[in-house]
C-alpha cells in the first residue's frame, strides 16, 4: 500500500513538473507606441512585426499596408528614437535582424521582394535597400520569420510552414499537428490552418529548440511547435486583457512576444 502510495505521489509530482515545463502565464513587460507623421494623413492601423537588434539593443516596428506609413525606432525601454516621419519605405509584411548583414531585413508586400534597412552607427535607418525582387514567398500577403538556427526564412502557408534560403529559393513544407503534442497513430494533416489561429504570423524562437510559435486567438495563447516533429511542445498562456488577433499584429523579439493594440496604435510586449 505504501509502495502504491509513493509511486502515486511520484507521479503526481512529475506531472505537475512536467505541466509547469510546458505551460507559462505571461505578463506584460514593455510598450512601443507607434508614432504618428505630423500630418496624420498616413496613421497605419495594422501592425506588421517587431524585430530586435542585439548589438544595438534596439526595437525596430512597422505598420502593413502602405510603404508611407511609420516605421518606429525604439530603445530598451519603449523609448521613441526615431523621427516621427520616419516611414516604412516598404510595404512591409515580415521583419527580422540579420545577423550575417547586422542590419534589420524583411520581405515586402507580393512581389515587393526581399529589403534590408541599412543602419548608422547607432542603429539609425539611413536607407533602404532591395536585396531580392519578385515574388520570394508563398501568397501576396506572406508575413516572413526568420530561422536563426539555419539561417532560413519561414512563412505560413495555410495548415503548414514553407522554408525559404535566403536567395528566395522554397526548400521545404514543414507539416504541423495543431493542437497535438503527441503525433496520431493515423497520421491525418490538416488540410487548412484551423479557425482558432491568427492566419498571416507566426514566430520563431531558438530555444529550448527550434520551434515555431502561432497565436491561438480562442484561448489567447502562444503555441510553439518543433519543426523538427511538428508536435506542441510549449504553451504560453496571455492575460485576458491583451489583444487576440485573427490575422497580422503579431510577433516575437529579444524574447518577448508583440501584440498589436489597434485602437491605441501600440506594440504591447508581454514575457
Amino acid at each position: 500500500m505504501k509502495k502504491v502510495c509513493l509511486f502515486f505521489i511520484i507521479t503526481l509530482f512529475f506531472n505537475i513538473y512536467v505541466n509547469a515545463q510546458t505551460q507559462r502565464t505571461l505578463k506584460q513587460v514593455l510598450v512601443l507606441q507607434m508614432p504618428k507623421t505630423i500630418d496624420d494623413d498616413m496613421p497605419g492601423t495594422t501592425g506588421s512585426s517587431v524585430a530586435w537588434h542585439p548589438i544595438f539593443k534596439k526595437y525596430y516596428a512597422c505598420f502593413a499596408g502602405n510603404v508611407e506609413y511609420p516605421f518606429g525606432v525604439f530603445d530598451e525601454k519603449g523609448n521613441l528614437l526615431s523621427d516621427p516621419n520616419l516611414s516604412c519605405n516598404n510595404d512591409v509584411r515580415g521583419l527580422w535582424y540579420s545577423p550575417i548583414n547586422r542590419t534589420i531585413a524583411g520581405n515586402a508586400y507580393n512581389d515587393g521582394g526581399w529589403f534590408e534597412y541599412k543602419l548608422d552607427n547607432k542603429g539609425m535607418v539611413k536607407e533602404t535597400k532591395t536585396v531580392l525582387e519578385k515574388m520570394n514567398q508563398p501568397e501576396e500577403q506572406s508575413v516572413g520569420c526568420y530561422n536563426t538556427a539555419e539561417n532560413k526564412i519561414l512563412f505560413l502557408d495555410g495548415p503548414v510552414i514553407k522554408q525559404y534560403d535566403t536567395k528566395g529559393y522554397a526548400e521545404k513544407t514543414i507539416d504541423i499537428y495543431w493542437g497535438q503534442s503527441k503525433k496520431p497513430q493515423e497520421a491525418t494533416m490538416f488540410d487548412e490552418l484551423p479557425v482558432e489561429y491568427n492566419t498571416r504570423n507566426i514566430v520563431y524562437a531558438a530555444k529550448p529548440q527550434s520551434m515555431i510559435g502561432a497565436l491561438n486567438i480562442d484561448n489567447n495563447s502562444v503555441e510553439w511547435y518543433s519543426l523538427k516533429t511538428g508536435l506542441l511542445i510549449r504553451k504560453d498562456n496571455l492575460p485576458q486583457s491583451a489583444p487576440a488577433p485573427e490575422s497580422f499584429n503579431f510577433a516575437y523579439a529579444n524574447d518577448i512576444v508583440w501584440l498589436f493594440d489597434k485602437e491605441n496604435r501600440r506594440w504591447l510586449g508581454y514575457k
